[in-house]
């Protein structure tokens, strides 16, 4: 009876070590070099793991979906882009799809820019065109009353209160206000 109860002690130490090493030991701890994730709506646990192995950020997709279930978290992977490197452990890239820490970019509007500096700045990270700024919010220094050949801005004034008393025929130049923002990378 005793023997019994000693190799069932060894085999879940040496089960419980193999699991440890499986999900503490990254793939790969020398590439520390961030890679964007996509994990899609509806996506289910077995893809997000297969997905992730199959892009070698982790080693083995049983270890992943062996500790979400153990955290009791299948049904709480968040959709969403994650950066994440091989150099993570299986419980950090799973933490992250389960709190839903996804991507984002972090962008700063120096005081004193207008509306082209702005336009120009989210040009040259690559985010959008300079001119698909000025379709949303108005091109710098034209009046649309007068203007018709340009299409309008939208009109932010219902989604804020600070814009309920500028004009609908200019653009937002003086409205957008200098700071450091997070913008997190959209899927839809």
């Amino acid at each position: 009876m005793n023997r019994a109860k000693k190799i069932l002690g060894y085999f879940l130490f040496f089960i419980s070590l193999f699991f440890l090493w499986g999900t503490l030991v990254p793939q790969d701890s020398a590439d520390i070099k961030d890679k964007l994730f996509l994990v899609e709506k509806g996506q289910n646990l077995f893809e997000i793991a297969g997905n992730l192995e199959g892009q070698g950020i982790i080693k083995n997709k049983m270890f992943f979906n062996f500790y979400v279930f153990l955290k009791m978290n299948q049904n709480k992977l968040k959709a969403g882009e994650y950066f994440v490197s091989p150099s993570m452990s299986i419980i950090t890239v799973a933490d992250k799809i389960i709190t839903g820490d996804t991507a984002k970019n972090t962008i700063t509007i120096p005081e004193g820019w207008n509306l082209r500096d702005i336009a120009w700045y989210f040009e040259n990270k690559g985010m959008f065109q300079a001119e698909e700024l000025f379709e949303l919010v108005g091109f710098p220094l034209i009046n649309y009353s007068i203007n018709t050949d340009l299409p309008k801005p939208k009109d932010f004034s219902s989604d804020y209160d600070f814009l309920k008393y500028k004009s609908k025929n200019i653009s937002l130049e003086g409205y957008l206000f200098p700071d450091t923002y997070e913008i997190v990378h959209d899927i839809a």
